[in-house]
């Protein structure tokens, strides 16, 4: 996995099918390698109703930076890989004790990425 590159920590992978999949550990260790400043890398991937994975590769990094590659496998919405570097990374309640984030400050086509 890229993320266990350059001492990086990796917080293993998550593969969320319709809400089945989530990974609450995964969530955690890279929500806390944020707070610690340390660096470390987890990948997300959904699928849209139609069955097409959308994947997230997150590495947090000191600065703090969160580096962001996303493929898209969308076949009716934008498919392709594009690479964002973003500022904050902000934790964001979901149903029960499930959370996602939403980093902020990013370059590229949006400054804004939302990862339910």
């Amino acid at each position: 996995m890229p993320s266990e590159e350059n001492g990086a920590s990796s917080c293993g992978r998550e593969t969320n099918v319709h809400g089945t999949g989530y990974d609450a550990a995964a969530r955690a260790c890279l929500w806390d390698a944020w707070l610690n400043g340390s660096t470390a890398g987890l990948m997300i991937t959904m699928h849209t109703v139609e069955g097409d994975p959308i994947s997230y590769l997150m590495r947090v990094r000191p600065g703090p930076i969160v580096d962001v590659t996303e493929d898209s496998r969308d076949r009716f919405g934008s498919p392709g890989v594009t690479r964002t570097t973003c500022k904050t990374l902000e934790k964001r309640a979901g149903s029960g004790d499930r959370f996602g984030f939403v980093l902020r400050g990013c370059d590229g086509r949006a400054s804004e990425i939302v990862i339910p």
